[in-house]
């Protein structure tokens, strides 16, 4: 029979064993969290940029002609889907990566 403090000493160490590979793949998963957080953020701040922008052109929309507005609104929605398209080409990149 194998003796009692040997037996504990090994479980022992292979529970320490595994409690570093967990803590190994905690820190990975969070690395990336981290950096999935950081494009969000980058996200919410050009979109934050854009709603000042836009708020501003209204003002500055006011003083202009009914041509001029409307040349500021198509300007404004090509904006747009030069935005949304950039951002679909850029997800299909990133998934190609993977």
């Amino acid at each position: 029979m194998e003796n009692p403090q040997k037996a504990i000493d090994k479980l022992q160490q292979e529970i320490d064993h595994e409690r570093a590979a967990v803590e190994g793949a905690v820190r990975k998963s969070t690395t990336s969290n981290l950096a999935s957080k950081t494009s969000s953020s980058g996200i919410v701040l050009t979109l934050a940029g854009g709603l000042v922008v836009l708020g501003l052109s209204f003002t500055y929309a006011q003083m202009l002609g009914r041509q001029a507005v409307t040349r500021l609104t198509a300007g404004s929605f090509g904006g747009a889907a030069g935005l949304l398209v950039g951002f679909a080409i850029g997800r299909q990149e990133k998934s190609r990566r993977k």
